[in-house]
């Protein structure tokens, strides 16, 4: 859980309704960042509830599915919360509309300062810059990416049970018990709020500047970036060369086969190859598959070893008389 976080690393969150990818920068907050990093890629996230959907204002997550995960990261337990730190507006840290900030323990009206942070996260689903940032809320990511999906996400039980702070948006109160959750787990979810969505799991892309999105340091803008242009291109580039490679080498191919198609149909030559084959004991044979008028493709002409004629027998020994006449016998 100590492991420093990339300065920029990007988090598919796979959820019950889409994925969705969050951008975190860790200049905007370090600490902030690094924690997210280690929960995320250890699977802290994984089944989790999102238990808190109001539209127009936030969506809210975080509370781990095992119960005993849950306790440890509760914001009771000092040795969980993650170091303060306050909104980082120099560097474009701002509570707008997709960005993405811890959750406070006792968040009311009256907070001055964002504290006790520990594992939950709230995406603003508008811009809250001016609620928020007084309030120092350290946002350090964004939603890049299915920003769709939120809108997908169940919203039907309205805010946590017992909730005061946000009257001025006349939602329900029906959600889940934040406490019970932490000591319960998914259990009590699945139990009383079965339609809320969840979080499958979530994948970490460190370093994602070079390979999606924008490079590093433009968490301003925040559009399709530099970064996935310039890949694309890069392949394109290959391709076209790969292409052209392909093609000269068909070319040269074809030219070749008609070369030797010229060479071959020479009557002279043609003889002269028919010869030297018998000589040598190779035979050779028109392939079927091509048709008169056809070049003949090198692999389409079947080269077959003749095995020689066996030599004739030896004509049948003649009578003894014959071979030696009695005129030829030596005196004794």
């Amino acid at each position: 859980m100590t492991t420093t976080a990339p300065d920029v690393c990007d988090y598919d969150f796979y959820t019950t309704q889409g994925v969705m990818t969050i951008r975190a920068w860790r200049k905007l907050s370090p600490h902030g960042a690094d924690r997210l990093y280690n929960l995320a890629r250890l699977g802290y996230y994984d089944r989790s509830a999102l238990y808190r959907v109001i539209p127009g204002y936030v969506v809210q997550f975080g509370i781990a599915a095992d119960a005993t995960v849950a306790t440890t990261y509760d914001a009771s337990n000092a040795a969980a919360r993650v170091p303060d730190e306050g909104l980082n507006e120099a560097w474009g840290g701002t509570n707008g509309r997709y960005w993405v900030s811890y959750a406070g323990s006792g968040e009311t009206s009256e907070s001055v300062k964002c504290t006790q942070r520990t594992a939950e996260l709230f995406i603003n689903l508008a811009d809250n810059a001016a609620r928020f940032d007084p309030m120092e809320y350290a946002a350090f990511a964004k939603v890049i990416d299915g920003v769709e999906v939120m809108d997908r996400f169940y919203a039907g039980y309205g805010d946590v049970n017992g909730c005061v702070a946000h009257a001025e948006f006349a939602f329900a109160c029906n959600g889940p018990v934040e406490a019970t959750m932490y000591n319960t787990g998914i259990s009590y979810v699945d139990a009383s709020f079965p339609k809320l969505d969840r979080v499958g799991w979530v994948d970490v892309i460190p370093d994602p500047g070079d390979l999606r999105g924008n490079m590093h340091g433009e968490w301003i803008q925040n559009e399709a970036g530099e970064g996935a242009l310039s890949w694309l291109m890069v392949c394109l580039f290959l391709v076209v060369i790969a292409a052209g490679y392909a093609r000269r080498l068909t070319v040269n191919k074809k030219m070749g086969n008609r070369f030797l198609d010229f060479i071959w149909n020479t009557p002279s030559i043609r003889a002269l190859v028919t010869r030297l084959s018998e000589r040598k004991g190779v035979e050779i044979l028109e392939s079927s598959r091509n048709r008169p008028g056809e070049w003949t493709e090198a692999e389409e002409v079947e080269w077959t070893l003749r095995e020689p004629p066996a030599s004739p027998p030896p004509p049948p020994r003649p009578p003894e008389s014959e071979v030696y006449p009695a005129s030829y016998d030596v005196a004794p």
